[in-house]
């Protein structure tokens, strides 16, 4: 049994390594109606659903904030064992059932979090009554009754080809057996799973990280069907794999929810531009490929061509992708910038930012208009993390341009401007609020495009630029977006 679900845990590894998000062609019956309910969750909750899914024993791999054939496949697997439709999506008499299969396990691991190595986030199954040593470079945990292990170390200036051949030959001759491996093309990753004569389960898992590499070595009795080992390692994988990511999408050791309650309600601030049939907004460069980041609103309601304009010259544009409910959208043009974002995750409230676009272009200068602020909150209306507020003037037609910091980095992606005169009239008694204005952070947009198969490049918030600099660094990047509605 642990031989096939760990030859199933490397096949899907190396699928979601390989390929993220499903293509339109391979998408099984029913994918895209899941999918539209799955994207009505925040994306912390999204990771958490899948997280519950991994302790209830249904999902066997990484918990992603984006949609893929195994969460899929796995939600349905749940519904068969409980005798639900086989729909892909959980809804909330459903979640309370996989609530009551997750809970069991997270109560006996009581999974408490630590950090090591800098800033490498490791759950540790307390309630194993574990035997912890931690030390410079290293830790190592182990049960009590010896029923789990774990050994997780930073090695400096890892070779991880050399070391995934020392570690096959060490097993060898040690006599353990091999029943599952894999390396990724560039040596970058690897894995291996073996079971020893004595019935323990080992799994070794080791990828680049920094100037070295991370090496998580956990092994346990397999015949411990309480302990659920291969569940706990999956969980401790998840976590560790997404604390060295720049912008990690695990946040917090998972519980239970109501989906209902999770889908995003508060409504976004209003925004958009339109003149005579025209709709009208600003877009990013994020890649050297022409790859335009913008608003999700901005181009929703296009009829026929998307049309950019830049200073790399003028192209249509097609939507590749577009996520409603983070309000994102990236496209594809043919067109070469000479300069693309870089992305910066993490501003902090009060840095100095500056937002570029081309708003009312009926009425102002088309070559965009440039603005400075500050971050005035670090989370939107109702304290939506996905937003940044600020105070640097924006208008309609802003939307989907970017917001810089001082060395002008992309920290954020401009949505919306708070409806000042409905504010007034229903919510503040009379007064008028002013320059309240909201930009989807750059980690969420960096998650989006990720979970497209488009990689960004990160900044590295250098020395703040004069104001005249950041302008041009801004308008560099930014686009002019047009269509007919």
């Amino acid at each position: 049994m642990v031989k096939r679900v760990w030859r199933a845990t490397i096949l899907i590894l190396v699928f979601l390594l390989a390929g993220g998000p499903v293509r339109a062609e391979t998408k099984p019956e029913g994918y895209d109606a899941a999918q539209e309910e799955f994207e009505g969750l925040p994306p912390q909750q999204r990771v958490n659903l899948q997280l519950l899914l991994i302790a209830g024993g249904y999902l066997d791999t990484f918990a992603l904030p984006f949609f893929s054939i195994p969460t899929f496949e796995a939600i349905k697997k749940f519904q068969a064992g409980n005798g639900f439709e086989q729909t892909g999506w959980i809804d909330d008499p459903q979640i309370e059932k996989l609530n009551k299969a997750a809970l069991p396990q997270l109560e006996l691991w009581r999974l408490s979090q630590v950090t090591a190595f800098g800033a490498v986030t490791i759950w540790m199954p307390a309630g194993l009554d574990l035997n912890v040593k931690k030390f410079e470079n290293n830790i190592d945990m182990s049960s009590q009754n010896s029923s789990f292990a774990a050994h997780i170390e930073f090695r400096h200036k890892e070779n991880l080809r050399s070391m995934y051949k020392n570690m096959l030959a060490a097993l060898s001759k040690d006599k353990v057996e091999v029943v599952a491996k894999w390396i990724d093309s560039k040596g970058t990753i690897f894995t291996v799973d073996a079971v020893a004569d004595d019935g323990r389960a080992v799994r070794i898992y080791e990828f680049q990280y920094q100037d070295g590499a991370l090496l998580e070595v956990v092994s346990f009795d397999a015949r411990d069907f309480q302990l659920e080992g291969i569940r706990l390692h999956t969980l401790m994988t998840n976590v560790l794999l997404s604390s060295t990511e720049r912008n990690p999408w695990i946040t917090d050791i998972p519980r239970p929810f109501n989906v209902s309650q999770s889908h995003q309600t508060t409504d976004r601030p209003k925004d958009g531009a339109s003149s005579g049939g025209v709709i009208t907004g600003t877009g990013i460069f994020v890649t050297s490929e022409g790859h335009v980041l913008t608003n999700a609103h901005v181009v929703k309601d296009c009829k026929g061509d998307i049309q950019i304009r830049a200073a790399a010259g003028a192209a249509t544009g097609q939507v590749l992708a577009s996520d409603k409910v983070n309000d994102l959208a990236v496209l594809k043009t043919s067109l070469k910038p000479a300069q693309i974002a870089k992305f910066r995750a993490n501003a902090r409230l009060g840095e100095s930012v500056a937002a570029f676009g081309y708003p009312l272009s009926d009425l102002l200068a088309t070559s965009g208009n440039f603005t400075l602020g500050n971050i005035t909150a670090v989370a939107g209306l109702g304290d939506d993390s996905r937003y940044y507020q600020v105070s640097a003037p924006v208008q309609p037609g802003n939307s989907g341009g970017p917001l810089m910091d001082a060395s002008g980095d992309l920290i954020g992606v401009v949505a919306a401007k708070l409806d000042a005169l409905d504010v007034m009239q229903n919510e503040s008694n009379g007064d008028i609020p002013q320059n309240v204005n909201f930009a989807i952070k750059a980690a969420v947009a960096q998650t989006f495009l990720s979970g497209n198969n488009i990689n960004v490049q990160t900044g590295t918030s250098g020395a703040a630029l004069q104001p005249a600099d950041l302008a041009d660094a801004a308008k560099a990047v930014a686009v002019f977006v047009s269509c007919k509605n």
